[in-house]
């Protein structure tokens, strides 16, 4: 896979679960990739980070879980996804 193919698969993730953790999304598109392969992983982790920086999403969940490797999706994230 490449990371074209592997953004739209976290996109999904997060417009079903927007309040998640990074293994969560990493499953998600290793159940929804027909080709995912083992290293595929850091191309998830890579589209995470991606995110991150650009204020799509933000580290924590809910106030037990503030940090990674859990995180929301931002209201500027919800529109972006949209």
């Amino acid at each position: 896979m490449d990371k074209t193919a592997v953004r739209p698969l976290v996109f999904d993730a997060l417009r079903r679960t927007p309040q998640t953790h990074l293994h969560a999304i990493d499953n998600e598109v290793r159940q929804k990739a027909g080709d995912y392969e083992r290293g595929d992983s850091l191309l998830v982790q890579e589209v995470v980070w991606e995110l991150l920086v650009q204020g799509v999403l933000a580290p924590g969940k809910n106030s037990l879980n503030l940090h990674l490797p859990f995180v929301h999706v931002t209201e500027y994230g919800q529109r972006c996804l949209e």
